[in-house]
């Protein structure tokens, strides 16, 4: 049955459009765990930052650490997480680097005072 929803949607679906076909297919690929499947409609749809966060998100539950930094490294607005997966990837020295460079990159915070 769930084939059956998932391709009459794909007969539907436009890419480009923000239709709430996508929206859709976004939720029942995640909610599934179709990592391929949500990444392939992420490449061919409207993607918001949200849906680059869910694609990460994906990607880091199924241990695929190297490809969630990929993603990470060309969309700017996850820079956050760059530091993190790469920890998770064996790279220790380059997210030490990375985190680093992002607490020196952050604006200064002073304390408030009550």
């Amino acid at each position: 049955m769930a084939e059956t929803f998932e391709q009459a949607l794909l007969e539907r679906f436009r890419p480009g459009s923000a239709s709430r076909t996508g929206s859709v297919l976004r939720k029942l690929y995640s909610r599934g765990k179709q990592v391929d499947k949500y990444i392939a409609l992420a490449k061919r749809d409207y993607v918001t930052q949200q849906d680059d966060q869910q694609t990460v998100d994906l990607l880091e539950e199924a241990g695929r650490f190297a490809e969630a930094l990929a993603w990470v490294e060309k969309c700017p607005g996850l820079a956050v997480r760059r530091a993190n997966l790469l920890l998770k990837s064996g790279r220790e020295e380059e997210a030490e680097r990375s985190a680093l460079a992002r607490f020196r990159d952050a604006p200064e915070r002073t304390p408030t005072r009550s």
